[in-house]
């Protein structure tokens, strides 16, 4: 008898320190926080936020304007509001220099002053910084000129 007292006394401590461990353990939290993504200049798209001192307005189809660049061909590409475009650019760590655009040829009435006002900085543009988790495009006198943030992948450009 006094063996099984022990037996059950042994058995119960167990029973108790097994329930305490799966409690506390349910207890922590299973995942850790998701680390804020580090945005680089190349390898995602970016939607336009802000066009000289405006906010930007969506284009044909309800699409943003958006720049992609591309460092394996030091090319640049996106939707301009109305008009597909791309060039060619050479970039630092801080300095961007853009060559010249070639697009497509649609006529947007509701869109075509802000992608020529794009189109038209391009060429103002030394600098950029990517801060905040936007893409900022400054001209020679350090005035932002475009803000950008990152591209939702439903607004991405089919590819």
């Amino acid at each position: 008898m006094q063996q099984l007292k022990k037996y059950y006394r042994s058995f119960t401590q167990f029973i108790f320190a097994l329930f305490t461990l799966v409690i506390f353990t349910g207890c922590q939290t299973a995942s850790q926080p998701e680390q804020e993504k580090l945005l680089t200049l190349i390898g995602q798209p970016w939607q336009l936020v802000n066009l000289q001192g405006k906010p930007a307005i969506l284009g044909d189809n309800f699409r943003a304007l958006n720049i992609e660049f591309l460092d394996n061909k030091s090319v640049f590409r996106g939707f301009g509001g109305c008009n597909n475009y791309s060039g060619r650019f050479d970039h630092t760590s801080d300095s961007i220099e853009f060559g010249p655009a070639m697009a497509t040829r649609k006529f947007c009435p509701n869109t075509m002053d802000q992608e020529m006002a794009f189109f038209t900085i391009l060429d103002k543009v030394v600098s950029y910084k990517i801060a905040d988790n936007q893409l900022f495009l400054f001209d020679s006198k350090e005035q932002i000129l475009a803000s950008f943030q990152e591209l939702q992948s439903n607004q991405a450009e089919p590819k």
